[in-house]
């Protein structure tokens, strides 16, 4: 038996069948369940990764709080292949963007959970940022994403609006482990000037080119295509949308600015550069 709600996402009607109302009538209690669930393992998930780092990258003379570091970003790549990998089904089948809760009920679990992770990382980050000394100001553009993003999940959650944006947003977490790896192997001094940091380096620019540039593009996209649908959303939900679709633009295209930036230091640190200026 199915009956209709008065939930749409993008003027599209989301059937509700008998379970998914009983499922419904209690979301926040399960929401708030998968929230503190979400917060615990990633809480859990960071004294296991610490403790088994440290032996490792104290040889490699890192300190403690450069440990902690670490095990910060092993959360970051777990969180990140918990979100982007059921997404990826959502929206190979497109069931997201036009359903939510009965058709693909494992997104509610992966968005609660996820937004226990921005909890934890945000807390994380604040407590790394004072213990090294820095103002909280330093790591602004990523505080200011970690606000857009839970709040795009946030959306989706209670106004069911927006599901293929999350989806998407999610997608972009698979340029997250390779650039949390090679950061620490940066830090543990084992990157140089060979095949294998070239190939990890074009690597991450490739999927950040892929899964940023190119998922920016398609919430672009996305928008033209059903702007119809799209007018039909209250105000309120379409500044929402809106809003998380230029910052999302915006902050990727910044980062992707500071990655090359970046790479361009590094390859005039590289030994053979080093040692063309010593001839000189």
């Amino acid at each position: 038996m199915v009956c209709r709600g008065s939930s749409c996402l993008f003027g599209y009607p989301m059937p509700l069948d008998t379970t998914c109302m009983t499922f419904k009538q209690n979301q926040w209690v399960f929401c708030t369940g998968m929230f503190v669930a979400g917060l615990t393992f990633c809480s859990v998930l960071y004294v296991i990764a610490y403790f088994a780092l440290k032996p490792w990258l104290t040889r490699r003379g890192l300190k403690p709080i450069d440990v902690e570091d670490a095990a910060i970003r092993v959360v970051s790549v777990v969180h990140a292949l918990w979100v982007a990998l059921p997404f990826t089904y959502a929206l190979a089948t497109e069931s997201l963007p036009t359903t939510f809760t009965s058709h693909f009920p494992c997104a509610t679990f992966v968005i609660s959970a996820s937004l226990g992770y921005f909890a934890f990382d945000t807390v994380a980050l604040l407590h790394y940022s004072h213990c090294k000394g820095k103002s909280w100001k330093a790591d602004a553009s990523m505080f200011v994403h970690h606000f857009f993003a839970a709040g795009g999940e946030w959306m989706t959650l209670v106004r069911h609006v927006g599901g293929n944006l999350v989806a998407a947003l999610m997608l972009s977490e698979y340029t997250t482990p390779m650039l949390h790896l090679l950061y620490v192997l940066e830090r543990a001094s084992y990157l140089g000037d060979n095949l294998l940091t070239k190939l990890m380096c074009a690597m991450f620019i490739i999927l950040w080119i892929v899964f940023r540039i190119g998922v920016s593009a398609y919430f672009v996209v996305y928008l033209v295509k059903h702007w119809s649908d799209f007018v039909l959303l209250s105000l309120s939900n379409r500044v929402l949308y809106i809003s998380v679709t230029i910052f999302f633009n915006c902050i990727n295209l910044f980062w992707f600015y500071k990655i090359l930036q970046k790479g361009a230091r590094m390859a005039s640190k590289t030994p053979r550069n080093a040692a063309a200026k010593k001839a000189d």
